[in-house]
């Protein structure tokens, strides 16, 4: 089921540059896993950059991952009077929001 908000989190700055999905879209990733004998841990560590393989679930346009980056998203004012980030441009206090409180999210898990 495609998102109808904007992404705040691991997919930050990222949306479909032929449909407009926000997601979730398939992103080929580094993994790094413990193995043993008899399988795997649960808990695995992954990252992409700009040059992975991305695709749209909602209308399968591939490409990688900086083809899928929105110019100017990935900002949030962290403005400690808001309950949670809010991507800018502010719509909780408009003007009033202090420049040194936005923080650019990059496509990682954080």
């Amino acid at each position: 089921m495609a998102q109808t908000h904007e992404n705040t989190n691991c997919l930050a700055g990222l949306k479909c540059p032929k449909c407009g999905s926000l997601g979730p879209l398939w992103i080929q990733c580094s993994v790094a896993v413990v193995v043993h004998d008899d399988g795997t841990d649960e808990e695995c560590a992954h990252e992409w950059d700009d040059k992975s393989a991305c695709s749209c679930r909602d209308c399968k346009l591939n490409g990688k991952i900086k083809d899928f980056r929105v110019e100017g998203a990935g900002k949030f004012c962290h403005d400690p009077r808001h309950e949670k980030p809010c991507p800018l441009p502010c719509e909780a206090c408009k003007e009033e929001c202090d420049p040194e409180l936005w923080k650019t999210v990059k496509g990682e898990q954080r």
